[in-house]
């Protein structure tokens, strides 16, 4: 259980970070044309996307690892959950950089879906944990 913990208030530690970083660091050049911040604003809502994902998923992984304790397979869940997240959210918020500032990062956008595919799995080992666990 210690390590599932750990490594989600980890996430949630990362998630916040970046969203500080992106509500204060990330901004469109004062120059900016109509068509720019409409980019931008893209920019952001992706941003959005990855740190969310990692809040909502350090959550969810914290709530697997106490239910550990009913079935060991949460915390296999949480784990599977929260390495989807970060591939996810590193996907997307690679993305947004390779956008915003035109970092060479657009190739590793890929690891995205593989994120999600990953979190999926995650929540599906969480159901059948769920599934099987007794009263």
């Amino acid at each position: 259980m210690r390590p599932v913990v750990v490594a989600a208030a980890f996430v949630g530690f990362l998630g916040v970070l970046l969203a500080a970083l992106g509500a204060h660091a990330i901004s469109p050049a004062a120059e900016a044309t109509t068509a720019d911040l409409i980019a931008f604003a893209k920019v952001q809502q992706n941003w959005r996307t990855g740190t969310n994902f990692l809040l909502f998923h350090a959550v969810a992984a914290l709530a697997m690892a106490t239910l550990g304790e009913r079935h060991p397979l949460f915390l296999l869940a949480g784990r599977i959950v929260l390495i989807g997240a970060v591939l996810f959210a590193t996907g997307v918020i690679f993305s947004a950089l390779h956008d915003a500032r035109g970092w060479p990062l657009d190739k590793l956008g890929i690891i995205a879906p593989i994120g999600g595919l990953t979190m999926m799995v995650g929540w599906l080992s969480a159901t059948f944990a769920g599934w099987r666990m007794t009263s």
